[in-house]
């Protein structure tokens, strides 16, 4: 298979996405930031390894031993349903990823962290799994501010149901509390509602399907989403584009 690449610009940031494999997808990010910014990602069923080198300016993220700064060359893994909170100064941030829609999560990596870099970014998925292995040290950046069993269980529906066309709320009867009291210990835990969540990893879910050629529509029913216009609309608040940006069939231009 040839080399695919094309071209996601949006209000937020722009990027080059190749298809270099038919195991792994390469990304490269330019992303600016006018203010202090604070993202929560949910990276949903799409694992994702990134590398940059944050000597520019000053990034944090959340860690179980609280906020950490990170200066320097660094990459991190994200495995699937992870949840990471950073923390973003102004400036240009510069970043490289690599991700798959096919390859499953390297083994062995089941929750996410951070590791010095060297530089280097990984061509195929056994190149990436060559590298996390010999990680020496890993830094983690689970994103759970409070030990809540109550949340990990919330999550845990979420992550297996989240395709389901049913309300989140369903959940509290079987859980045996209050839905409110639910969703203030899930944002306690985890940084935001029960609800974005879903719709979050949805997304993600939605990317990982327009990467695999599926049309806008199919990518839309198919991630758990039960109306066209929402989809768009919640695509463009979060990832600052439509999904037609996103499309496999749309943009690629071939390379040999």
């Amino acid at each position: 298979m040839g080399r695919v690449s094309y071209r996601i610009d949006s209000c937020y940031y722009s990027s080059l996405v190749e298809h270099r494999s038919m195991d792994l997808i390469y990304m490269r990010r330019h992303h600016h930031f006018v203010s202090k910014t604070h993202v929560i990602d949910a990276v949903g069923p799409l694992w994702l390894a990134g590398f940059a080198d944050l000597s520019q300016g000053p990034i944090s993220v959340r860690s179980p031993d609280g906020i950490l700064s990170l200066r320097g060359r660094y990459g991190f893994f994200a495995p699937t349903f992870a949840i990471l909170d950073w923390t973003l100064g102004p400036g240009l941030l510069e970043w490289e990823a690599v991700s798959s829609s096919c390859a499953p999560p390297p083994p062995g990596h089941d929750r996410p962290f951070l590791f010095e870099w060297c530089g280097g970014v990984p061509r195929s998925y056994a190149e990436l799994c060559a590298m996390l292995n010999s990680v020496k040290t890993k830094i983690p950046i689970d994103q759970n501010t409070c030990e809540s069993l109550l949340a990990k269980k919330v999550k845990a529906q979420i992550d297996t149901g989240f395709m389901v066309d049913v309300p989140v709320s369903n959940g509290a009867k079987e859980l045996g509390y209050d839905w409110a009291y639910i969703s203030r210990e899930f944002k306690k835990s985890y940084g935001l509602s029960p609800v974005k969540y879903r719709n979050r990893i949805r997304l993600f879910c939605a990317i990982r399907l327009l990467s695999q050629g599926r049309t806008v529509t199919e990518a839309c029913f198919e991630s758990g989403f039960n109306s066209l216009t929402q989809f768009n609309v919640h695509f463009k608040e979060y990832l600052g584009t439509q999904p037609t940006s996103y499309s496999f069939k749309k943009n690629p231009s071939r390379q040999s």
